[in-house]
């Protein structure tokens, strides 16, 4: 039975209506809990932030927002060793919803804090305003915020622009399984699908997308995957038959060259290290401390604009 909404409204009843999957069992990582304490830091992590939001729209105090937020604590904090972070994240999904609907329901008519509501929505979305999803959506919220609307018409701009947040959020979704898939592939390949460590990144990973609406809460969650992504080349590093390590390494150039003739750009040094890197491995079977550090510098390349 689902608990009572925030707001109410039949808009974000249909939204809490939808199903719900955490992203990484979608793309393949499907395990257990191993390190409790790492899912509650996680969990209190993403609280906090939408305890900034819940400020600034003045509802950090309601009784309602205290109440969705102690149950989903609760829920954190009762996980055994063995279980999934699935609930939890669904929880962590619907009380963001929730968040975002709040001031319709709070500030009916109140047209100083929808003023408020629509001008923080132009600010948090604008690095993404040409996204195709949203693009036509913001563009129309900026240009009538800039007018004099009447609380009434705050109201219809905000809910216009909200009934494009779940496309965004599922497309920004996808693109993360992406790169959450790739990892999935590697490490299964190579036989540490299950390490402890990596499997509570991924359990970690859950729960932040869970609570991830806005652009830069997903600009924060790719960086998060970047940083993570050496500790999967270590792995390999470490555990990989050495004819197996050599073709994961010509396998990482090949996809290098093959982006920069698809036209992507990696700086004026990126031509050095690759060519320098393939004349190694031209030569035959290298030493592991040699593969760590062409690995390194290939991830160390960066996409120029």
């Amino acid at each position: 039975m689902m608990e009572p909404l925030l707001t109410g409204l039949a808009l974000e009843k249909d939204m809490m209506a939808a199903p719900k999957e955490t992203v990484s069992k979608k793309y393949g990582w499907d395990c257990g809990v191993v390190n409790r304490q790492a899912i509650v830091d996680a969990t209190v992590s993403v609280l906090e932030r939408m305890d900034e939001l819940a400020a600034v729209i003045d509802v950090r105090d309601n009784e309602l927002y205290e109440a969705d937020r102690a149950r989903i604590l609760s829920l954190a904090t009762s996980l055994e060793l063995g279980d999934t972070v699935a609930e939890l994240s669904a929880r962590l999904t619907e009380f963001r919803m929730r968040l975002m609907f709040a001031p319709l329901k709070f500030y009916e008519g109140n047209r100083e804090m929808l003023k408020l509501v629509a001008e923080n929505i132009v600010d948090s979305y604008d690095v993404a305003s040409e996204d195709p999803v949203i693009e036509t959506a913001l563009q129309g919220l900026r240009e009538q915020t800039s007018e004099e609307p009447t609380a009434e018409d705050y109201e219809k701009m905000i809910k216009s622009f909200i009934r494009f947040v779940p496309k965004f959020r599922e497309s920004n979704v996808m693109m993360l399984g992406q790169l959450i898939q790739s990892m999935h592939r590697e490490a299964e390949v190579f036989g540490f699908s299950t390490d402890p460590e990596i499997v509570t990144f991924f359990q970690q990973l859950d729960i932040v997308v869970a609570g991830a609406i806005r652009p830069d809460e997903f600009m924060a969650i790719t960086e998060m995957l970047n940083d993570f992504e050496p500790t999967i080349t270590s792995r390999v590093v470490e555990l990989a038959p050495l004819e197996t390590l050599h073709q994961f390494t010509v396998n990482v150039i090949a996809g290098v060259q093959q982006a920069r003739q698809e036209g992507m750009s990696f700086g004026a040094e990126a031509d050095e290290k690759l060519d320098k890197a393939s004349d190694e491995l031209n030569h035959g079977m290298l030493e592991r401390e040699q593969y760590r550090m062409i690995l390194r510098g290939i991830r160390e390349l960066h996409v120029q604009a």
